[in-house]
């Protein structure tokens, strides 16, 4: 191929219609009026080629009647090969080299060559055209997706931020271009930042949450996705991905602030319920919040984790709910009780579970309640205590 010797190359490309050849590249001393040209399929030698999907070698191009004459160029001798451009045996162009004046004939040998570059020449243009795709792809994403994207040198100098990150922020992507991550930063934050440089250094990936400084000096709380890039070996920077998710806080926070305020209602009527019990039944004032002490103490001293322990609490308070519907002049009498009034005050572990098993607590406390008088020692040893109070 180093002896084949040309003075000029021309490739024309099949427009979408199917019909007609737009002249992509002329490297010839008539260029400007060869890109003009649009031949149909069967016109001329290109659009012949074209069409029938088979080289050709013409040394003699101004005796050919198939042959265009250009306007405006001198009239002289040219020898040229055509060699059809072939994508999974569709003809999508056509490719020709000549040389111009006499006794400059193209031999058949030198088909195979210009077969072998119009081969290449398909190849280097598809690959060219796929990663100029792939790269024009690869951009308008990285240019419109909703997450800001930030990258940095090994210095921690922003190199590109992408328009979602700019706007985040407040800024443009020329104002951040050259910034420090410091601007964006605020200094209560910096030793997040700087322990995560620490591992994009060892080459690891990881997520967290973060607060950037806004340009109008508010707060942006973000989760960050950093990835470390490398060049030759060499840590080169940070790929930063940012998440927008101040309103998921705001909603988290409004969330934590109703949660309180239910657990505040919530609280409030249990000690209603607790005072009314106990107004009811003055025999054993107190006895539920001395109950209650008492299973918590315990329950710290095995080493109950503390939602375990509040699930006790709520429990231990509202233990002798059932009680409510007991009469008051049972609950108050003196003496002992006969066995109605004793069968009714045993029935009281039953009666709350009833009341409460519909509601929907964290715990099991409408189970506790049902249970809390399981262990009894028999109604007589019970007499003292019937909350127990007298018998049982």
């Amino acid at each position: 191929m180093a002896n084949f010797a040309a003075d000029g190359c021309h490739i024309f490309l099949l427009e979408p219609d199917g019909e007609t050849l737009r002249c992509a590249l002329a490297l010839h001393q008539r260029a400007e009026a060869v890109l003009a040209m649009r031949p149909k399929l069967g016109q001329g030698v290109t659009g012949d080629v074209a069409r029938r999907g088979e080289a050709e070698i013409v040394n003699d191009m101004l005796g050919d009647p198939r042959s265009i004459q250009v306007p405006g160029t001198p009239v002289e001798k040219e020898a040229m090969i055509f060699a059809p451009l072939k994508e999974r045996e569709r003809v999508i162009g056509v490719m020709s080299v000549s040389r111009l004046g006499d006794a400059r004939s193209f031999r058949p040998a030198e088909m195979s060559v210009s077969r072998s570059m119009a081969s290449s020449a398909i190849s280097n243009a598809r690959l060219f055209g796929e990663t100029r795709q792939l790269k024009e792809f690869n951009q308008s994403i990285v240019q419109s997706m909703a997450e800001g994207i930030a990258i940095e040198d090994a210095d921690g100098y922003f190199t590109f931020v992408n328009p979602a990150a700019a706007e985040m922020l407040g800024y443009t992507p020329e104002e951040l271009v050259g910034q420090n991550w410091t601007a964006i930063t605020p200094p209560d934050q910096h030793a997040i930042v700087q322990a995560a440089d620490e591992r994009r250094v060892r080459g690891e990936s990881d997520r967290y949450e973060l607060e950037l400084v806004r340009k109008d000096g508010g707060r942006l709380s973000v989760w960050v996705s950093g990835s470390p890039r490398f060049e030759d070996g060499h840590f080169a920077g940070t790929l930063a991905v940012f998440t927008d998710i101040t309103e998921r806080k705001r909603a988290e926070e409004e969330l934590r602030q109703s949660h309180a305020k239910l657990q505040k209602a919530f609280e409030g009527t249990v000690s209603v319920l607790v005072s009314s019990i106990e107004i009811r039944d003055p025999y054993t004032g107190n006895h539920q919040r001395r109950v209650t002490q008492l299973a918590c103490a315990i329950a710290k001293e095995m080493g109950l984790p503390e939602e375990q322990i509040e699930g006790l609490r709520m429990a231990g308070l509202i233990h002798d709910l059932g009680k409510i519907t007991i009469p008051a002049e049972i609950l108050s009498k003196p003496g002992r009780l006969n066995d109605l009034q004793w069968g009714m005050i045993k029935a009281h572990p039953q009666v709350g579970y009833d009341i409460l098993k519909a509601v929907e607590f964290p715990w099991p406390v409408a189970e506790i309640v049902l249970q809390h008088h399981e262990r009894r020692r028999g109604d007589q040893a019970g007499s003292e205590d019937h909350g127990c109070s007298r018998r049982g």
